[in-house]
């Protein structure tokens, strides 16, 4: 029997090739598409998950308060608080401070490197984190001051194919002892860095690093098997009360801190201060609904298709019932041929799945392995979809066909009824509904992305060049180098600083002087040298830059936001108080977005600067390729073992939303493949449609009606469908859309054109869907039709 229905199932999908495509890769794609972005929900949602510790290790997140109201959050604390914490709470096991540098130079042999990530983390390190440790002793690469362990990569780019242990690097100016070569860190690791350093090179009686840095260590504790972690939190809000208030109260600064569980950290970080890597639990919602969406529009298009093509069988199921077969033999045969076909896309979806998964990576800037059956809760999911999708698509004919009369049937009067047409169209409206809401979705992304990059950011970032991670001899050499550079014909200006727009900076407390240090607030601290304004086209409201004065180490420069939120009236020559320092106000610069369109403009303080980490130069347009072979040729006069990397400060704004840039892409595939898929389901109700009304055509087109009549009746009978999908998708995409933008500082705004262009797109795919369908019925002959009338 079993081999009889496999038989007839694969004999009907041969017989109606055109139909039996069309599902089968309909729903194959629609597979493919969801299984990778639910691949990749599962690799952003198993972030640090591979650490033994996983469920004993936290992390401290602070709560800044100002006296004004104002507060930041940060995933930092001070030097200081897991040393006292660890002592007070016997329930904590261990702690690990970090603290990190970007962009450092690493020499060894005369020859320099450059490092991405730098840190200098406690020696606890290794026995807190699942990290795997190629050579050295995990008890002690960390303990000695001075101690350095490498990534596997930065010691293959640093010693070749030599042995590193022992040998002798140096980081900013501190020569450190190689102790010991790591793994590289798993790409499912919020913790990503290239060399770490021994935390007592720094904290220590000499350096003074803890002493001399506020809130600047990312903190991590190991809490203790049997430890309650509710009673912990409580003990350590309390312990971290009291010692902040002594520390930061006397300049006006309540810092309230809690525990964030390691799985957490990854997705669920709200914080304006992050060093290291984070996701976003929003964006992994908004890709499973994407997910789920492309399949529910599949399998639309599959149970309509099955529909549409079980109508052809009504005369197969009379003939059958005469010679004998009982309606639970139909319910199984037809129920059985969905679930054939169903595996078929299944296998074909797997297939493309697959095949896809490296260019899927390359688009998510992820290195997610194939293998999808392996993963037990895909192959669960998978087996469950198969059952589910088989018996609702196989439902119709099964339950529905199956109980008609043969007499009936075999009369030709089968009792179609409207119901069911009226169903096939809800779920084609639902079908095209989602995918107008799709398609408006990644309308107003792609514009929101477009006026983000091209916005005016309030200074100019074009042809600006960066040089991060300058080395000792290139700043003591600073105003030689500058004033080589701007001698060259493609070169107008260049300037040292700490920081660049786009990169992190020095956050501290400022106060008017004279005024009580409660009423301070947070400021950006960029510390900068003479022509930083000039290079980068920073605009004055009022006052002088630093180029006007011989000497400014007591000099600073506001913003608007700065001196509003200060409430300065006459700002010019009067004094502010950085953390424990004093600044004449000498001018006031226009306001200009130093981070992203993520945030509003945030106060900013410009102090001078005698350790510059960063040489920015202004370029003419014209010479881009070759003045950077001039600086390249000037650095390496002052600095020969200089490894020289660039930026260009635009593309560093650009990598700033490069994750709404991915999401956008993936919606516009989605689209174009909801789209698809559609057009597929629209497909299958025309034919569904022709195939119930053939008779009707043939009599119009007997009784003289034209091929533009005939489809003018289908266009609008189903044209009003669509159209209703439109007035369904358009709100609810506003509403959702409407409080997306929300979370930008500075957005677009709606536009007729976000709504119509999809809309139009929907009417005219529809359209001519109809008429290829129209047009192959309107040539069929009418005699064919009717001749046995």
């Amino acid at each position: 029997m079993l081999k009889n229905f496999i038989l007839i199932a694969l004999r009907n999908l041969k017989k109606q090739r055109e139909f039996a495509l069309i599902t089968i890769l309909g729903l194959g794609i629609g597979i493919a598409v969801s299984a990778l972005i639910m691949r990749y929900v599962m690799h952003e949602y198993n972030f640090d998950r591979f650490h033994e510790n996983k469920d004993r290790i936290y992390r401290i997140m602070s709560d800044v308060n100002m006296p004004n109201g104002k507060s930041k959050k940060a995933a930092v604390s001070s030097g200081d608080i897991g040393k006292l914490v660890t002592e007070k709470l016997p329930q904590v096991e261990a702690f690990t401070r970090f603290n990190t540098h970007s962009d450092v130079r690493l020499k060894h042999n005369e020859r320099q490197y450059t490092i991405s990530e730098f840190t200098y983390a406690d020696s606890t390190f290794f026995n807190m984190f699942s990290f795997e440790l190629l050579r050295g002793n995990p008890e002690k690469v960390l303990t000695q001051p001075n101690s350095a362990v490498l990534s596997a990569s930065a010691a293959r780019k640093v010693f070749g194919d030599n042995e590193a242990i022992n040998k002798t690097i140096t980081i900013d100016e501190r020569d450190f002892k190689v102790t010991g070569i790591m793994a590289d860190f798993p790409t499912q690791s919020h913790l990503q860095f290239d060399v770490l350093g021994s935390m007592n090179t720094v904290d220590n009686p000499q350096v003074r690093l803890v002493e001399r840095n506020g809130l600047s260590f990312p903190t991590y504790f190991l809490v203790r098997d049997n430890a309650e972690i509710t009673g912990v939190i409580e003990e350590f809000k309390k312990i971290n009360r009291e010692y902040m208030k002594e520390r930061f109260g006397g300049i006006g600064i309540t810092v309230n801190s809690t525990l964030q569980p390691m799985t957490n950290v990854y997705l669920h970080t709200t914080t304006d201060y992050q060093f290291f890597k984070s996701g976003s639990y929003e964006d992994l919602i908004i890709f499973s609904l994407l997910a789920i969406f492309i399949l529910i529009i599949a399998l639309i298009n599959f149970i309509n298709l099955i529909t549409a093509r079980s109508e052809t069988r009504y005369r197969e199921i009379g003939m059958r019932k005469v010679l004998g077969a009982e309606r639970k033999h139909l319910i199984r045969q037809f129920i059985g041929e969905a679930m054939i076909t169903v595996m078929i896309s299944l296998i074909l979806g797997l297939v493309i799945t697959e095949l896809f998964l490296p260019v899927f990576n390359n688009l998510m800037g992820t290195s997610m392995s194939g293998g999808i059956l392996l993963n037990p809760d895909f192959t669960i999911a998978i087996i469950l979809g198969v059952l589910v999708t088989g018996l609702i698509a196989g439902a119709y004919p099964a339950f529905y066909m199956s109980s008609f009369r043969p007499a009936f049937i075999l009369k030709g009067t089968s009792q179609k009824q409207k119901g069911n047409a009226f169903l096939q169209k809800s779920l084609v409206v639902l079908q095209f509904g989602i995918a107008v809401f799709l398609a408006i979705a990644v309308t107003v992304l792609y514009h929101q992305v477009d006026f983000m990059k091209n916005k005016s950011l309030g200074f100019d970032k074009e042809h600006v060049v960066t040089v991060g991670g300058l080395s000792k001899n290139l700043r003591e050499s600073r105003d030689a180098i500058r004033n080589e550079l701007v001698t060259n014909t493609g070169i107008k200006q260049a300037a040292f600083s700490a920081s660049v727009p786009g990169k992190s900076r020095n956050i501290n407390n400022v106060y008017v002087e004279g005024q009580d240090p409660e009423t301070g607030l947070i400021f950006n601290e960029n510390r900068v040298l003479k022509n930083y304004f000039d290079t980068y086209g920073i605009h004055f409201i009022s006052g002088e830059p630093f180029k006007n004065y011989e000497s400014i180490e007591d000099k600073c420069i506001l913003n608007q936001t700065g001196i509003n939120k200060l409430d300065l009236k006459n700002p010019i020559g009067k004094k502010v108080v950085l953390f424990q320092n004093t600044y004449e106000i000498i001018g006031i610069v226009k306001d200009f977005n130093f981070a992203s369109f993520h945030k509003p403009i945030e106060p900013l303080i410009f102090t001078a600067n005698s350790h510059p980490n960063y040489l920015s130069v202004k370029l003419e347009g014209n010479r881009i390729q070759e003045s950077i072979g001039e600086i390249k040729t000037t650095i390496a006069g002052f600095d020969p073992n200089f490894n020289f990397d660039y930026n260009f400060v635009d593309k560093q704004f650009e990598k700033k939303y490069q994750k709404e840039e991915q999401k956008s892409k993936i919606l516009l595939y989605a689209v174009l493949l909801a789209i698809f898929i559609s057009m597929m389901g629209l497909f299958a109700l025309t034919s569904l449609t022709i195939q119930r009304r053939l008779k009707e055509i043939a009599i119009r087109k007997t009784l003289g009606a034209s091929l533009q009549e005939n489809y003018s009746l289908l266009a609008r009978d189903l044209l009003k469908w669509v159209v209703i999908a439109n007035l369904v998708a358009w709100p609810l995409a506003f509403a959702y859309l409407n409080n997306w933008l929300e979370q930008f500082a500075s957005h677009i705004a709606f536009q007729a054109w976000h709504f119509l262009v999809p809309g139009m797109a929907s009417v005219i795919i529809t359209l001519l869907t109809i008429s290829f369908i129209t047009i192959k019925a309107g040539r069929t002959d009418p005699a064919r039709i009717l001749t046995y009338e």
